[in-house]
């Protein structure tokens, strides 16, 4: 899935419209969660409920997103995480861990 901050902006400002009982167009994508009265639970519902939303199946490194936080640098955050999960992930190889040499073993 692909989506552009405006769009993710968009999103957050319906869920954030909900949460907090307001009109969506009274939501500035400029102001921070603190300024927007969003306590860190809410904030984390909220982050959730996105991430499920966008089908986010691993967790996303979110934790540039807190209370002083603006919707418009969360919305950013997001679409960043959409297209690092888009990545095909690296795989770890065990066989790169280096061997001992043959007569050579680990101290018990």
């Amino acid at each position: 899935m692909s989506l552009c901050p405006t769009e993710l902006e968009n999103r957050l400002r319906a869920l954030l419209s909900e949460q907090l009982a307001v009109a969506p167009e009274e939501i500035s994508p400029e102001r921070t969660f603190r300024e927007l009265e969003v306590d860190s639970l809410a904030l984390l519902e909220l982050l959730v409920t996105v991430e499920n939303d966008l089908g986010l199946e691993r967790p996303a490194d979110l934790r540039d997103i807190d209370q002083d936080a603006t919707l418009a640098e969360a919305a950013r955050t997001l679409e960043r995480a959409v297209r690092e999960a888009a990545e095909p992930a690296t795989e770890v190889s065990l066989s790169s861990t280096p061997s001992r040499p043959e007569g050579r073993h680990a101290p018990h």
